[in-house]
């Protein structure tokens, strides 16, 4: 069944004789009725209220209109007070003809004062978003400030990349570091510097059999002596005194195959060939 029509509802008989209204205990047994929204036009005071809490709206069940006593409450059109039982005395709903116009002024106050306080509240929490939004924006600006002035480099970076690359150039062409003995043979060493934090030297060893890497292997002195008088040349110069430097081994002939690796750290050597 659809109803099609427009109804004015007198709200004011209704309020009539509605003064208190006792819970029982009995029994009650559950009715089930087919209940229609949106059927008609609920106006008060020729004004049309539009409700979109369903659990509110006016409805029409068997041919009855039915309007929820919190809607009349919240309309203003009706005082409705529950009260709980207590002491053996049964729960007890409570509905009063609202007061006169001027009364209801309070009513408004109130809710004014509450949608005030919650405005309040919602200002407090959006400046707190916008002071969080502020904080992430600075962090981030600074860290992109951080990030260009290290791909950015300044006159002492490059200063200190000439140093080392000049370094690199020095000790590759120095006879006593550019060649190493192996099973009673000469090899040619090249070198290949790097510098931020620590020192970072490839060592490259050109022209290695199979044979003379086991021979190398077995016996690594003349290597470990070799780096040892490298460390000791790059950290007695300016900047990178005291600095650790680490070095990689690499077999030039064999695709740069990495041979092993030491580090030098306070005057002493450390590391081993692979095996």
């Amino acid at each position: 069944m659809k109803f099609k029509f427009l109804k004015n509802v007198a709200l004011c008989g209704l309020l009539i004789g509605l003064t208190s209204f006792n819970s029982s205990y009995a029994a009650s047994v559950p009715i089930t009725q087919q209940a229609y929204y949106d059927t008609f036009t609920f106006k008060v005071n020729s004004i049309v209220q539009y409700i979109s809490d369903i659990t509110k709206k006016p409805f029409i069940a068997n041919s009855r209109v039915y309007v929820p006593i919190s809607t009349l409450s919240d309309l203003g059109i009706a005082n409705v007070q529950w009260i709980p039982q207590n002491a053996g005395m049964p729960a007890e709903l409570r509905v009063m003809p609202a007061q006169a116009a001027e009364d209801k002024s309070a009513y408004y106050e109130q809710k004014l004062n509450e949608l005030a306080t919650q405005i309040a509240q919602k200002d407090v929490k959006i400046k707190e978003l916008e002071e969080n939004v502020k904080k992430l924006t600075d962090e981030n600006s600074d860290l992109k400030k951080k990030s260009d002035s290290r791909s950015t480099p300044s006159s002492d970076d490059r200063d200190i990349k000439n140093k080392v690359y000049d370094l690199q150039s020095d000790i590759s062409r120095d006879r006593d570091y550019d060649r190493i003995t192996i099973n009673r043979k000469d090899f040619n060493v090249s070198y290949s510097f790097r510098y931020k934090r620590d020192f970072e030297a490839e060592v490259y060893i050109k022209g290695l059999s199979n044979d003379d890497i086991t021979a190398l292997k077995d016996n690594d002195r003349q290597l470990t002596r070799l780096l040892e008088d490298v460390g000791k040349e790059i950290t007695r110069k300016d900047p990178f005194k005291n600095v650790n430097v680490y070095f990689t081994i690499y077999d030039e002939s064999n695709n740069s195959k990495q041979l092993g690796s030491f580090d030098y750290k306070d005057d002493r050597l450390r590391g081993n060939l692979s095996r």
